[in-house]
């Protein structure tokens, strides 16, 4: 992987970023919803409209008992690539 050019602050600071990757939505409401691996990821962004509980792996179904993630809040993860 070659370097990447970062934008500038007005100090000529590099600015840590990320580029938007693939969106994948979810629909979800009680009930489990498992989503396909995240192939070639490692950073993920989550973001839920309802509080919801999330789990990474090969066959993952999260339970109350898992990471809980806020609703109207993004949150950055590192995910291993599947």
């Amino acid at each position: 992987m070659g370097l990447v050019r970062l934008p500038l602050d007005d100090r000529g600071h590099p600015i840590q970023v990320l580029k938007f990757g693939d969106v994948r939505s979810v629909p979800f409401s009680s009930t489990a919803t498992t989503i396909g691996s995240v192939v070639g990821s490692n950073i993920v962004r989550l973001f839920a409209t309802q509080m919801c509980h999330v789990l990474f792996g090969a066959s993952p179904t999260a339970a109350t008992t898992d990471t809980p993630l806020a609703a109207d809040t993004p949150e950055y993860v590192q995910a291993a690539p599947v």
